[in-house]
């Protein structure tokens, strides 16, 4: 609790709530992992109220689950999707419908930001258009809820990862608190359920609904340079034909053109003679593990500074 005097007066309120980063991941959640060892140090402020792979069988989905308190977690498999879809729709309207429904499965979540870290789905402009606010800001630090919002404590059992569907999420573990008596707490909306973050708004003025919910992405190459799936390739290649002497990493704001927003963090990364895809990859991803962190915080130190745009 947090206490204030006032001209003799002692006024006492709820600390502020803990900011909520959904990640989105689509294989062995390296990045994942490094936000995770921050959250008692650089990330103090935060907590990862959920993860979402594009994949069932990620295993970022098991860094979740063996995290304390364990994290609950979703996969929601395009092909899975596809499969399903009416066969009438063309590919790009499919697709399109899977954008949508994957915003609505975040929304429920409750995010402050979302972090692309190894999502390898390019996201469509419906997508970010649906990736908005549509609740208020007292739903989420609130202990209690209603019919579609419910607040629930985490027993012990084993955490159970979602199928393809995304129609279930892994359950929270016990932690040092719950076994002398304090149990974690999980939001559940709409069936979706993260960790509850109870407390007051960490916002200088809570945002209103519709404003759109910050979302980064980290890309292994440097503004301007080699977007798309395969940058640290096309790095070396460039570098073997002496046309580049380094290459880097940036995480930025994601925009509908493809890894072409404001870089947050950008970090150069040397390229070496003789370097192998591997020698490179390892370099690059060691300075991801960084600037991931970094970035997460300087985006929760503007958004509580009213100053992220």
């Amino acid at each position: 609790m947090e206490s204030l005097s006032l001209a003799g007066l002692s006024l006492t309120g709820p600390a502020p709530r803990k900011f909520r980063t959904v990640v989105l991941i689509s294989g062995s959640g390296s990045n994942l992992g490094a936000i995770l060892a921050a959250l008692p140090t650089d990330l103090s402020n935060s907590v990862v109220a959920h993860v979402l792979s594009s994949k069932p069988s990620a295993y970022g989905l098991t860094r979740a689950a063996e995290h304390s308190p364990r994290i609950p977690s979703s996969s929601f498999s395009l092909p899975a999707y596809r499969k399903k879809a009416d066969k009438d729709l063309d590919p790009t309207a499919v697709r399109e419908a899977y954008d949508v429904e994957l915003a609505a499965i975040i929304r429920k979540t409750r995010p402050d930001l979302v972090v692309l870290a190894g999502w390898m789905l390019i996201l469509s402009p419906a997508f970010l258009r649906d990736l908005v606010r549509d609740w208020d800001e007292e739903d989420v630090g609130q202990v209690g809820g209603n019919d579609s919002q419910d607040h629930k404590d985490v027993g012990a059992e084993k955490p159970s990862v979602a199928d393809e569907d995304a129609d279930a999420a892994g359950r929270g573990g016990a932690t040092p608190e719950e076994q002398e008596g304090t149990p974690a707490r999980e939001l559940v909306v709409d069936g979706v359920t993260s960790l509850a973050t109870p407390g007051a708004s960490p916002y200088p003025s809570p945002p209103a609904r519709g404003t759109p919910i910050p979302i980064i992405n980290l890309h292994p190459a440097l503004p301007g340079q080699f977007p798309g799936a395969h940058a640290i390739e096309n790095a070396l290649e460039a570098f073997q034909a002496g046309k580049i002497s380094h290459t880097g990493i940036m995480i930025h704001k994601v925009i509908p053109e493809l890894d072409a927003g404001d870089a947050i963090v950008e970090k150069r990364v040397e390229l070496v003679e003789g370097d192998s895809l591997a020698d490179l990859e390892a370099r690059i991803h060691g300075v991801e593990h960084v600037a991931i962190v970094e970035a997460v915080a300087k985006v929760y130190e503007q958004l509580a500074a009213g100053t992220w745009k």
